[in-house]
């Protein structure tokens, strides 16, 4: 199994660990190469807001541009990207 399925299917199992009453936002940010609008994100998000529903979810991104986002997640210095916004 490809790491990056283990990992959102432990990410997955976490979330849906969580008790009802304790549902907190949740921020995620793509990994190296990926978007935020990638099918696997959005996938991931949908999986989540279907375990808890009212639940928001905010998929960190550079750019809204997907092929920008991705270019960024190989050249950006992301601190610097997220103090900009």
């Amino acid at each position: 199994m490809l790491p990056s399925i283990v990992f959102f299917t432990g990410l997955v199992n976490l979330v849906s660990c969580a008790a009802v009453n304790d549902i907190r936002p949740l921020v995620i940010w793509h990994g190296l190469g990926d978007t935020y609008s990638s099918p696997g994100m959005v996938r991931f998000v949908s999986e989540v807001q279907e375990m808890h529903p009212g639940i928001f979810v905010h998929s960190v991104f550079i750019d809204e541009d997907p092929g920008a986002d991705q270019r960024a997640g190989f050249v950006s210095i992301y601190g610097a990207s997220l103090y900009a916004s």
